[in-house]
């Protein structure tokens, strides 16, 4: 391996090649602290494929290193995740309801329709007195009554709403929070 075809610039994170210092110096962007690198070192950090989770940046010494990538998440991303965490119920009166419930599109629509029916008619779309409802795994959950369904429904519109405004406020350049996913019913 041949060595000095390639300088490191640790303050740009970048590798300049030698043979065109002239031009760089010319365009005043040579970097002031480029310090030489053997070409092995531009191979795996300059030309190869960071591994996964991992991107190029700068160790102690000021050399390049593999480092875990904190790109900051898309708010779609952060809101996307905010969602797929779901909503965690706990209920003292009624510790069987305890779990992890989902809220995404589908699940708030059911969700929704369910509480607009009970508005309508005080009862369950079912017509009995309980009502079952699977959580994000799957398990079914029994709903005592009406009005803690409608507790329920109304803490998951709660939920969502504040997640779409972090979202809409992440997105016009704000900063923004998006909410705790525990309630209690």
């Amino acid at each position: 391996m041949s060595s000095g075809n390639y300088v490191w610039s640790a303050k740009n994170n970048a590798f300049y090649p030698a043979a065109f210092r002239s031009d760089y110096v010319t365009a005043q962007s040579w970097p002031e602290d480029g310090v030489p690198v053997d070409d092995r070192v531009f191979d795996r950090y300059g030309r190869s494929q960071a591994p996964p989770g991992k991107t190029r940046g700068v160790d102690a010494r000021g050399m390049p290193a593999w480092v875990k990538d904190v790109t900051p998440a898309t708010p779609g991303a952060r809101h996307a995740s905010a969602i797929a965490r779901g909503l965690v119920v706990t209920c003292a009166a009624t510790p069987a309801l305890n779990g992890r419930y989902s809220v995404g599109d589908v699940d708030m629509t059911n969700i929704v329709h369910e509480a607009q029916f009970i508005a309508l008619y005080q009862e369950f779309a079912s017509g009995e007195p309980t009502l079952a409802w699977a959580d994000a795994g799957g398990q079914l959950h029994t709903f005592p009554d009406t009005a803690t369904f409608l507790a329920f429904a109304k803490a998951a519109a709660k939920y969502v709403s504040a997640c779409r405004q972090a979202l809409m406020a992440l997105q016009a350049g704000n900063s923004a929070a998006f909410p705790s996913n525990a309630v209690r019913l």
